[in-house]
């Protein structure tokens, strides 16, 4: 695949623009494709990026238009105006800096920017599905839909039946989490983590301090690092460092 054939994909991407069979083939070679891989999340950073400095840029032209209306029009300028001027740009300034952080570090923001379904496993090439439980079948694919609380009611049927069915136990959480009914998810996320049969441990552990953040408690905020410190998976690892 060449750049411009990788750029145009990612394009498509971004503007939801893909769908069915391309978007299933997208996904397959974001996992296949590092080059691919690799622009993606180049693009995302540099867009998040020219959002937060939009977002100053904005600001400090505000800034600059009640300068010009409040301080230039009068005239003569006297060196009061002037000290009047630069004690409102600071106090502007870093109101909008803690505007700026308190944003960034709201529940709302949190989920909005960190919570992502995990990715079920819904291309079961090769696999002996006359082995797989309907309901989980049909569960997984409610889920990769994200049509949750179908989803949800189809894997507490499964797991009803198999009480070792841990993926549906896991998406289970994660769609409660989608819902953002987090009272349901997070004991779902406390029960796998004292569990150590299974393969969802981190992902478990990372839903979970994310929860916590994002339920509109402060008082869980310590919580979060606390479950965190159990992560072994350095991708979820460097996520959590960054909310930390």
């Amino acid at each position: 695949m060449t750049e411009q054939e990788r750029n145009e994909l990612i394009d498509k991407f971004l503007l939801n623009e893909l769908e069915g069979l391309e978007l299933a083939r997208f996904e397959y070679l974001i996992g296949s494709d590092k080059e691919l891989k690799k622009s993606l999340q180049l693009e995302l950073e540099l867009r998040s990026a020219l959002n937060e400095k939009s977002d100053f840029n904005l600001f400090k032209s505000l800034v600059n238009d009640a300068q010009k209306e409040y301080f230039e029009a009068k005239k003569p300028q006297t060196k009061q105006v002037w000290r009047a001027a630069a004690v409102f740009a600071v106090i502007a300034t870093f109101g909008f800096l803690i505007w700026r952080s308190s944003v960034t570090k709201s529940p709302e923001y949190i989920f909005d920017n960190y919570f992502e379904p995990y990715e079920a496993p819904t291309n079961l090439r090769g696999t002996d599905i006359t082995n797989i439980d309907d309901d989980f079948m049909l569960g997984l694919v409610r889920y990769d839909e994200q049509q949750y609380a179908q989803a949800i009611a189809l894997f507490e049927k499964a797991y009803s039946k198999d009480s070792k069915n841990y993926t549906a136990r896991f998406l289970m959480a994660v769609a409660y989490m989608g819902l953002k009914e987090f009272e349901q998810a997070e004991p779902i996320f406390l029960e796998l983590i004292s569990d150590s049969s299974h393969l969802f441990q981190d992902q478990a552990r990372w839903y979970l301090g994310l929860l916590y953040l994002t339920d509109n408690d402060t008082s869980n905020d310590p919580a979060a690092k606390h479950v965190w410190t159990g992560l072994k998976d350095t991708t979820l690892k460097a996520k959590a460092d960054q909310l930390k």
